[in-house]
């Protein structure tokens, strides 16, 4: 007897045919005259008795005329005995997807409330497969086909990334949008990116993404990931946007944003894109300039860069012409080498969205 998460489970199986010997003993009714009874075969008895062979409900109902014990207990002792053999199976096969536990922080998982707590590993691997819903981890290479061919840096792991994604996708479905739609998405870009320049934006930034077909989400950053954000398509009329707080201020945040929408106006339906520092490939760059100039107009920008004035009041006016808030100026200076990124720090704050929470 084992004891998990404060239950008592059985550690092997007892077959209903240890039962069916015991009571034929007891009423001194022996294999061949019980096969004459019930019309059943001495092997299929023997069978049963062996726990190779099982009771069906025909055969509870034969027993119950015969010996007087009801079908119904013969038959849960028969669905025990099968769900005990399945448990411990599964059990086994738990053990040998362990080597989860060292890819995913199964302890953040219950810290941030997105997973049972569990003591032992196995029952941790069995809440991993609830989570991901999932019936094996090795599954999760059809859930989430090319990720594993992604890395973002090398200690990082794709199946925390799942992790992550998997939260944002459970989110996401649970968010009421409207069909998908391109040309409402373009003509919500001056309204999303006008929200920087509020405080409190989360909330109706949702509900706008909504409105073009899209889920936005955004969660706490999840150890051994080290990505920014992701995109992908839940069905063709519902796109989820994901972003990952790993770094707070708020400059960041807008620039991720409008990254993955890029990606989901300009590229394939069929890719999960993720955004990760070291990935130079084209797409990304062609979402990173959608961002840059989304949030700040190049040919206003140069204007602004050629003056090489940059003070508080200068920023802060720019930002207001241009109706962004201050951060995503002070970021782009510093992205591009124009300032350090330790000035005007007090113009870039911090998001406090799961503070709030």
């Amino acid at each position: 007897m084992i004891k998990t998460n404060g239950k008592y489970r059985p550690d092997f199986a007892v077959a209903p045919g240890y039962t069916l010997a015991e009571t034929i003993e007891t009423k001194n009714i022996s294999q061949k005259e019980l096969s004459e009874r019930t019309g059943l075969t001495r092997k299929t008895i023997n069978l049963i008795i062996q726990g190779k062979a099982h009771i069906t409900p025909d055969t509870a109902y034969k027993f119950e005329n015969v010996l007087g014990m009801p079908a119904g207990f013969w038959i849960n002792l028969e669905n025990n005995y099968q769900e005990t053999l399945k448990r411990l199976e599964l059990e086994e096969q738990a053990g040998n997807e362990k080597w989860i536990l060292d890819e995913v922080d199964y302890n953040q998982l219950v810290k941030l409330g997105w997973i049972d707590k569990a003591c032992s590993k196995n029952d941790k691997v069995i809440n991993l497969w609830k989570y991901f819903e999932v019936s094996s981890i090795k599954n999760l290479k059809s859930v989430y086909p090319g990720l594993l061919r992604k890395s973002c840096y090398g200690n990082a792991s794709n199946y925390a990334v799942m992790a992550w994604i998997t939260r944002g996708l459970k989110i996401a479905k649970q968010i009421k949008t409207e069909p998908y739609d391109k040309d409402k998405l373009k003509s919500l870009i001056p309204i999303l990116r006008n929200l920087s320049q509020k405080k409190d934006f989360y909330e109706e930034l949702v509900k706008r993404c909504a409105e073009a077909g899209i889920s936005f989400v955004a969660l706490p950053h999840l150890n051994r990931t080290f990505i920014q954000g992701a995109t992908r398509w839940i069905s063709p009329e519902k796109a989820l946007l994901l972003l990952s707080i790993r770094y707070r201020w708020l400059d960041i945040f807008w620039f991720s944003f409008f990254h993955e929408l890029g990606h989901i106006l300009m590229h394939s339906k069929k890719e999960l894109f993720i955004e990760c520092e070291n990935d130079n490939g084209q797409l990304e760059k062609e979402a990173d300039d959608f961002a840059a100039n989304t949030l700040i107009d190049l040919k206003k920008y140069a204007l602004f860069v050629d003056k090489m004035y940059y003070t508080r009041e200068s920023i802060v006016g720019f930002s207001a012409e241009i109706g962004v808030h201050p951060s995503i100026v002070v970021g782009r200076l510093a992205h591009d080498k124009k300032i350090h990124y330790s000035k005007f720090s007090d113009l870039r704050p911090v998001l406090d969205f799961f503070n709030k929470k």
